[in-house]
């Protein structure tokens, strides 16, 4: 049997749930190889929590060819491509460092 999700499990994930378990949207395109990284988190600021991952960067932002997404979570150190607002939203790269809580906060990163 297939490990592959059925497609109405893949057509009903939403950037809400997706920014709940922390994931990331992987962009590549495969005429300029340019891969970027976003968090879901911030684009639910963006464009909301019912968006459907599949139907945003159809086309590379550099050559305007048709770019492939995956899907995944953030490793320390990933250049990921975060949000700067003035009056219109542009996206910068910065290295990804998760946010720490609980009651190791004292204890060393091993």
């Amino acid at each position: 049997m297939s490990m592959t999700p059925s497609r109405r499990t893949i057509e009903a994930m939403t950037l809400g749930g997706m920014a709940t378990d922390n994931r990331t949207i992987i962009v590549k395109c495969g005429s300029c190889r340019r891969t970027r990284i976003f968090l879901t988190a911030d684009l639910v600021k963006v464009y909301g929590e019912s968006q459907s991952p599949h139907t945003l960067f159809r086309d590379c932002s550099i050559c305007g060819r048709p770019t492939r997404k995956g899907f995944g979570f953030p490793n320390r150190g990933d250049r990921i491509c975060r949000p700067s607002v003035k009056k219109v939203w542009k996206w910068h790269e910065e290295a990804y460092e998760p946010v720490r809580s609980g009651p190791d906060l004292d204890k060393p990163d091993s």
